[in-house]
């Protein structure tokens, strides 16, 4: 996936002032988390692409399956944005499927629903694990949210370093 950034007057100033702009988006890009968003709904993926992107570098997947196949080739996301109701594979399943494979990546999953959880995923949100967000929402609200998921995650690899990233 290609990855771009996109730098304002001010963080171009700011950032590594008087140096070649590739080098300033390099020490740019290096400053941000990653995050995963997983969605079925490609229009949604674009919107929250803009949304997040000056503070985040951004990667798509469309589906659970596209989702899936991303953390296995690259698990160095900060932070992993997943749609609950999605036709292939949703996102009990990967969540399921990464606590099996790789709980610290598991500990870096937010749903993101338009539904209210019930059954399963119903008791597991109930539990606290993983954070929920229910569409629509603000730009805040997302944000809060994805650092609230990016602290828990540091702070569990930093009480078990053998595990974190």
């Amino acid at each position: 996936m290609a990855r771009t950034a996109q730098i304002t007057t001010f963080e171009s100033a700011y950032i590594a002032p008087g140096r070649p702009l590739a080098a300033r988006l390099r020490v740019l890009k290096a400053n941000r988390p990653r995050a995963l968003l997983i969605d079925d709904d490609v229009h949604l993926l674009e919107t929250f692409r803009g949304v997040l992107r000056s503070e985040f570098e951004v990667d798509v997947a469309t589906g659970g399956r596209t989702g899936l196949d991303a953390l296995a080739s690259d698990a160095a996301y900060d932070v992993i944005v997943c749609d609950v109701q999605m036709p292939d594979v949703d996102g009990m399943q990967v969540y399921r499927e990464l606590r099996r494979r790789d709980p610290d990546q598991a500990r870096r999953l937010l749903f993101f629903t338009g539904g209210i959880p019930h059954g399963e995923i119903g008791r597991i949100v109930a539990a606290g694990e993983p954070i929920v967000v229910h569409k629509p929402c603000t730009r805040a609200h997302l944000l809060g949210a994805m650092q609230r998921v990016m602290t828990a995650a540091a702070a569990a690899a930093v009480s078990s370093p053998d595990r974190g990233r």
